[in-house]
């Protein structure tokens, strides 16, 4: 059995069958399995910063979310009932 120079590579097999599956993109007209292919090596080669930006966006998203929750606690603290409810 013969081994050759891609053991440890990510490979995708395809072809395509027809003229209805090619598809426009920026980059020109390419086919179903190379926007497959793309697709997949744009995620790997990307998935450690999307993990982090994600993370980032999700505890801003929440820290902003608690603190607008204790500005209104706040602002129900310190007015009247009817005044609070104005204000918030």
């Amino acid at each position: 059995m013969r081994r050759d120079n891609c053991s440890g590579q990510d490979h995708a097999v395809g072809r395509s069958y027809a003229y209805h599956d090619r598809h426009s993109t920026p980059f020109g007209v390419i086919n179903g399995v190379e926007l497959v292919a793309t697709a997949v090596e744009t995620e790997i080669d990307h998935k450690d910063e999307h993990t982090e930006r994600e993370w980032v966006h999700l505890t801003k998203k929440w820290g902003l979310k608690i603190l607008l929750s204790l500005l209104v606690v706040l602002i129900h603290v310190r007015l009247r009932p009817v005044a609070a409810m104005i204000g918030t």
